[in-house]
């Protein structure tokens, strides 16, 4: 797994956690909650650096991909709260989501992609990056990322199928040899 793939798994999870969590938490909760510290000020040049890599590398268009299920999961959720809801009013309810939660919100996803990428990368690394990905080879990498994000899922699912047998009979040979034994 790249370090680009690691960043928005991470990414990703955060949003997804975020989203799927935000609701469920008690007002009083959230009351609780210290406010957040003011980050430190950003070079701007770093700044524009990271949002130029961002946009070449296409980073944010990934990371958009992700809100759809993050979305379905989220009408999944409030379908699960109301369950005598139409289908009329819950696809309702998913295209006004899909619009408020992807289309109007581009700049803040940008926004969390870059702050993602200043945490991570120094500006030598990010003027790297930047050079690397503007480059027909790096072009061609992006473009073939969706395929890698639908081959690595599957590869991983076929290796787990076949590999997840040999491991619970292996740790409970283990267990066994120590005196402990499970059922399976």
């Amino acid at each position: 797994m790249t370090v680009r793939t690691r960043v928005f798994a991470a990414a990703v999870a955060c949003l997804a956690v975020a989203c799927l969590a935000a609701p469920m938490v008690p007002a009083p909760v959230l009351a609780q909650q210290q406010p957040a510290q003011p980050a430190a000020p950003r070079d701007p040049q770093v700044v524009a650096i990271a949002r130029d890599y961002a946009r070449s590398a296409e980073l944010a268009a990934s990371l958009s991909r992700a809100l759809p299920a993050i979305s379905e999961q989220i009408v999944r959720n409030v379908r699960q709260r109301n369950p005598g809801a139409s289908n009329d009013t819950m696809n309702a309810f998913s295209d006004a989501l899909f619009e408020e939660f992807l289309l109007k919100r581009a700049a803040e996803i940008e926004a969390a992609v870059v702050d993602v990428l200043l945490d991570i990368y120094t500006k030598d690394e990010l003027i790297a990056l930047k050079t690397f990905y503007s480059t027909p080879v790096g072009q061609s990498i992006i473009k073939k990322q969706p395929q890698l994000g639908t081959k690595m899922p599957e590869a991983l699912q076929e290796w787990t199928r076949r590999a997840a047998p040999e491991a619970v009979k292996a740790a409970a040979a283990r267990l066994k040899a120590s005196g402990k034994d499970l059922k399976l």
